[in-house]
């Protein structure tokens, strides 16, 4: 009754970048390749994992994200709405919200329940 939780997803699982505009997801235990995430076409991929470990999340310099499940390397959403690169991404720590940064100079924050936005703003200049 007192043992120890399951592991998590992302515990059992390694994912990598590429300049090759995949990414991939790999098993921590054995380092057999599980999935090639495929569909960005611009180079410097970037990628982030949400809390519990069951999404990730990757973004470009293509002007898009894409959120990923990692039980299966199935494509969840392409979100979409930067006009540049972007280069920042990061989940919420309650998993709820991930929130990106481009070099548009602007930032978004979507509600992951259903990758709808919640929010976009830009910098202003002084």
């Amino acid at each position: 009754m007192y043992g120890s939780p399951p592991p998590r997803p992302m515990c059992q699982r390694i994912v990598t970048a590429s300049e090759d505009h995949t990414a991939r997801l790999w098993n921590a235990a054995d380092g057999q390749l599980l999935a090639t995430l495929e569909g960005h076409y611009g180079p410097r991929l970037v990628r982030g994992v949400s809390p519990g470990g069951e999404h990730i999340v990757t973004a470009s310099e293509d002007k898009s994200e894409r959120v990923w499940n990692v039980a299966n390397g199935q494509m969840l959403v392409r979100l979409e709405g930067h006009k540049e690169s972007v280069g920042g991404r990061r989940f919420s720590p309650d998993g709820q919200r991930i929130v990106t940064a481009s070099a548009d100079a602007t930032a978004r924050s979507y509600r992951s329940s259903r990758w709808q936005i919640l929010v976009s703003c830009s910098a202003v200049d002084a």
